[in-house]
């Protein structure tokens, strides 16, 4: 299939494979040899894999998306955890252990590396992040700020001035 403009590489890739899928000719030649319900159940097998291989999820696609969303939760429950802290205590912590077990049971990992989550307190502000997909560490980077070098996902309290 002739790569399209609008198209990333990687649904190029998928269409490509789908593509080969279908056209296939030992496949269809094979299928098509065959004879009434035969026939219609090769070719049915045939035209069923490629469909599945564009409309089914990609399982790593799925637990990174999972990862993603729990990691969501995850920082919107730190982050508030942080403020009642901050609030009752005047400052910041120097270490997220220190929330728990009085204000979480327990400080969630970060779903990506399955080590802590990161954090750094300045005095003047903290910043927890996760190393992100690549599971490469780039000191809370994030693209999410307009950095292209770095995929963290990072949470800055007040916000890091950019």
């Amino acid at each position: 299939m002739a790569p399209h403009h609008l198209i990333s590489k990687a649904m190029q890739k998928e269409l490509d494979e789908v593509e080969r899928q279908v056209t296939d000719k030992e496949q269809l030649t094979d299928a098509m040899a065959l004879k009434g319900v035969e026939r219609r159940k090769a070719v049915s097998k045939l035209v069923a894999g490629a469909l599945l291989s564009i409309f089914a999820p990609n399982g790593q696609q799925c637990e990174e998306t999972e990862a993603r969303a729990q990691m969501m939760v995850d920082f919107a429950r730190v982050a508030l955890t942080l403020t009642a802290y901050r609030t009752e205590q005047g400052g910041f912590l120097e270490s997220l252990t220190g929330l728990s077990p009085r204000y979480l049971p327990e400080v969630p990992p970060d779903r990506f590396s399955g080590s802590a989550l990161q954090y750094k307190n300045t005095g003047k502000r903290y910043l927890f992040y996760s190393v992100g997909s690549d599971g490469k560490d780039d000191s809370g980077n994030s693209q999410r700020v307009g950095n292209p070098m770095g995929d963290d996902w990072a949470v800055s309290c007040p916000p890091k001035p950019e």
